[in-house]
């Protein structure tokens, strides 16, 4: 492989280990939010699967990644939001 598919790998599993974390640290979940972004989908999917079960906390960010350009963020965000009921309809967007 090369040095990018290499790097590429490495966010790939840092994200998925960041996901195991979540619950756990509030410090870890803004990491995978901000791997949102990232430019590699293959990052993104993970990081919006792993925040698949946030708390009621996270639903600013949320409301957030619900507006993506990418699908399958947008999908999981929304997917998240409805899981959370009530509490996402408080949260003004």
């Amino acid at each position: 492989t090369n040095g990018a598919e290499e790097a590429l790998l490495r966010r790939v599993a840092a994200v998925e280990a960041l996901g195991r974390a979540a619950d756990r640290d509030p410090g870890v979940t803004r990491a995978l939010f901000r791997s949102l972004q990232d430019p590699s989908e293959h990052v993104r999917w993970r990081a919006a699967k792993a925040l698949e079960g946030v708390d009621a906390t996270w639903v600013a960010e949320l409301a957030q990644a619900a507006d993506s350009a990418d699908a399958y963020v947008r999908g999981c965000a929304t997917w998240s939001l409805g899981r959370l009921g009530a509490a996402a309809a408080e949260v003004p967007r």
